[in-house]
């Protein structure tokens, strides 16, 4: 009989980490030094960080996202924001806050339905290798309204080329190495910055980079344009 693909990652999984964490230290305190909320919507999920410069995580949905759950969403929230900023709460005790009651048992105990134990066991990863100890809360909805407002934005600025105006441009002028303005939904290539801290991003606000050793991919939002001519030629 073959062992289906999700049983095996499953015990895989449990086989590298089950010695590590099998174990309760008596004597184990941390006080939290980092304060997280988050919260998802049906276009968007959000969050931002206390203690740590107030960085704000703001991450679009795209349309088969758009059609899971809601405790898929609020996972999904959750993990992609640990993810960005995984590197500023590395060794750090997090207080995480969410209004969906089944993400805080989810990130406990893991869950039955594979897309949200998949989130789960990434969640566990992300602090296992940055040393992260996370300690998830439910709060009520009122007490969340700075992600809710996050999680409900639209970027209308938004948008990209076509790959294939993309291709026609990087065969002229190319190989582009970065992509100065874009979102993990459009950006051209493996690099880019972003406005807002998602998990892919190279880097946040291009302004604040360097670009003179790249071959940049510029399609900035119409109203940076005068900005990034500024830029190039300063």
């Amino acid at each position: 009989m073959e062992i289906p693909v999700q049983v095996e990652d499953e015990l895989l999984f449990w086989l590298d980490n089950i010695k590590r964490v099998n174990v309760k230290k008596l004597d184990f305190y941390s006080k939290s030094t980092v304060m997280v909320y988050s919260d998802a919507s049906n276009v968007a999920c959000g969050a931002y960080t206390v203690e740590v410069n107030s960085k704000i995580f703001h991450q679009m949905w795209n349309r088969s996202e758009m059609q899971l759950s809601c405790t898929w969403r609020e996972m999904k929230a959750i993990e992609q924001s640990l993810i960005s900023f995984e590197n500023v709460f590395k060794g750090r005790t997090l207080k995480w806050f969410t209004d969906n009651h089944n993400c805080v048992r989810i990130v406990r105990s893991g869950s039955m339905k594979l897309k949200l134990q998949n989130l789960a066991n990434s969640v566990f990863s992300v602090c296992s290798q940055q040393g992260i100890s996370i300690h998830v809360q439910w709060i009520p909805r009122s007490e969340n309204t700075l992600a809710d407002y996050v999680s409900k934005m639209v970027d209308h600025e938004d948008w990209g080329v076509s790959f294939e105006f993309f291709n026609f441009i990087d065969e002229i002028w190319g190989s582009h190495t970065i992509d100065r303005f874009a979102s993990h939904l459009n950006t051209k290539l493996p690099l880019y910055n972003s406005l807002f801290w998602n998990a892919s991003a190279e880097a946040i606000d291009a302004f604040t980079q360097d670009w003179s050793q790249e071959n940049n991919w510029l399609v900035p939002p119409i109203y940076l344009v005068l900005g990034v001519i500024k830029h190039v030629i300063a």
